[in-house]
């Protein structure tokens, strides 16, 4: 008799917010010569999806699956909106110096938005 509250609660959390690594913890560890300054935990690898589709992607090849979800209408602003580079999923393969440069476009871009969205505050970016 209770099944429709469960199922309500299900189908809201699978609509809720998730955190998602863009480059999955279990993809990283099989990527052979990762280079130790690039954490996998790094907030840059981090964006906000929801959990049915966080569970779906798993732990794949970002490459892959991005390019799965390609075909979503404004994609490109979608990718933007998460300060993804499109020139990121264009690639034709992944390694350790892939990660390392995604996560330094990443930031440049995250800096960027708040240069943007707070033109008064000073933001100074260090290597």
């Amino acid at each position: 008799p209770h099944a429709e509250v469960l199922d309500h609660v299900y189908l809201l959390m699978s609509h809720a917010p998730n955190l998602h690594h863009v480059c999955p913890l279990n993809f990283l560890a099989k990527v052979q010569g990762l280079l130790p300054e690039t954490p996998a935990d790094s907030l840059m690898n981090i964006c906000f999806l929801r959990a049915r589709t966080n569970i779906q992607i798993s732990d794949r090849n970002p490459l892959d699956y991005i390019q799965e979800f390609h075909t979503v209408p404004d994609f490109d602003k979608i990718l933007a909106s998460h300060l993804i580079d499109a020139a990121f999923i264009e690639r034709d393969g992944f390694g350790p110096y892939d990660y390392r440069d995604f996560l330094l476009a990443r930031a440049d871009a995250f800096c960027e938005s708040v240069k943007a969205a707070l033109p008064d505050v000073k933001v100074t970016i260090v290597d």
